[in-house]
């Protein structure tokens, strides 16, 4: 498939380290800016498992104000204060009881579970802190959070500074799997330091979660064997800063990973091996995340830009500049892939023909496909190289004899070729041989 640059109509979300919410339409260049009710920085963005989908949007802050905004209108419909000092993450999850339940981990290892209506009252924002449903108290600091999205929200993971990997129930919050740190480095015999920075479950893998750390590791570990080592791990002890974030392919084994001097890896889970390096950025990268379908990441982080890259040819797809550093990243669903020599409808030709080739009036319509800028791009193509060809061409005689004269044209071109390439005599001066030439 082929990506077309600023064509593409693609949407994300984008936290900001103020508490601002911007909505970036990325074919528009533009966004759309939604303030919280604190300056304090985004820490988590999930959609409401609303019948309309991506239309409520639901932002948790580091201070734990916790806010649903529709979207489509940017109107605030509820909020609430959580009683947790520090937000390390937030998530919807399955739970045995019916209704919809909300999942917070404070840093210091507080856990709360919040029905929905008790989160987001119906009557507007609430004053009182709502009582959680359940309670209890994780290994801590947590500084990486992350839940399996892909097998219902059964399941979260946590980690931190001298935290391993844990992955625990919902339901019961008893640990399913608890992570060993690696062997000792034979050579020094010294403890391997242990630092989580970011944590994803990989759903082409369910068994399989990848951790990367601030030593400059990347971990892979199998929960559904017995080794609870990582069954693959990568160290880079020539990188410039560490590994901050990270996030996993929609549909293949690959995890992508965000470092602090700006630059997106791109690595398999399955094996191991190092793919590629998808950019470079000017800051640190704080966020990856995946889009839902397509092979697209977005980054962003202390760089305030955030940008859209292909996962498979590294190619960047797009590139927005924001105002302020960015804390989270939330992916629409949207997105048009073009499949490579596919031909334009009729209403594209249609279009084509009656506004011409040449006319580029339609590129800035939100509203027109990406059939129609593949087929404004097709033509162009054949219109350029058609008037390359004519303007390399050499000029023919009209000798009103049509075709049959073409072969003594060439002859007395090649003739006049050779006289031209002939020395001149010293006795002949210049203007005399301009005025042959003429």
């Amino acid at each position: 498939a082929e990506y077309m640059g600023t064509h593409l109509p693609m949407r994300v979300i984008v936290g900001t380290s103020i508490g601002q919410v911007k909505d970036v339409r990325f074919e528009r260049k533009s966004s759309e800016r939604h303030r919280t009710g604190t300056v304090k920085s985004v820490r988590a963005m999930f959609w409401a498992p609303d019948k309309e989908s991506e239309r409520y949007l639901v932002t948790v802050c580091v201070d734990g104000l916790a806010e649903l905004r529709d979207m489509k209108t940017g109107e605030l419909k509820s909020s609430s204060r959580l009683a947790i000092a520090e937000i390390a993450g937030a998530a919807v999850v399955n739970r045995p009881e019916p209704g919809t339940h909300v999942l917070v981990v404070g840093r210091d290892g507080t856990v709360h579970v919040y029905e929905w209506e008790a989160l987001f009252p119906h009557g507007g924002s609430s004053t009182d802190t709502p009582e959680p449903l359940q309670a209890a108290t994780v290994a801590a600091p947590v500084d990486a959070f992350a839940v399996n999205t892909s097998s219902g929200g059964e399941r979260f993971a946590i980690g931190g500074e001298e935290n391993n990997l844990q992955v625990l129930s919902v339901a019961t919050f008893e640990p399913l799997f608890v992570a060993r740190n690696s062997k000792a480095d034979p050579r020094l015999r010294m403890r391997r330091p242990v630092w989580v920075s970011g944590i994803t479950f990989v759903p082409a893998a369910p068994s399989r979660v990848a951790v990367v750390t601030k030593h400059r590791e990347i971990r892979v570990y199998d929960m559904a064997g017995e080794q609870r080592r990582p069954v693959i791990e990568l160290r880079d002890s020539e990188m410039v800063g560490c590994y901050l974030c990270v996030a996993a392919h929609a549909s293949k084994p690959i995890i992508v990973c965000g470092d602090s001097a700006g630059g997106v890896h791109c690595v398999s889970a399955e094996t191991g091996k190092y793919l590629r390096k998808l950019s470079r950025g000017p800051a640190s990268v704080r966020t990856v995340a995946m889009h839902p379908s397509l092979p697209v990441v977005f980054s962003g982080g202390l760089g305030r830009m955030v940008t859209a890259l292909n996962c498979d040819t590294g190619a960047q797809l797009h590139r927005v500049w924001l105002k302020q550093e960015i804390n989270a990243l939330l992916p629409s669903a949207e997105g048009v892939v073009k499949a490579k020599g596919a031909k334009p409808s009729a209403a594209s030709a249609e279009r084509r023909r009656r506004t011409g080739v040449e006319s580029d009036s339609d590129d800035s319509d939100p509203d027109a496909t990406a059939e129609d800028v593949w087929a404004r791009l097709e033509g162009a193509k054949k219109t350029g190289s058609g008037a390359k060809s004519r303007a390399a061409a050499p000029e023919r005689m009209d000798t009103g004899e049509g075709e049959s004269a073409s072969g003594d044209d060439r002859s007395a071109a090649k003739r006049t070729a050779v006289k031209r390439k002939r020395p001149a005599s010293v006795s002949e001066s210049d203007g005399d041989d301009d005025d042959d030439d003429d």
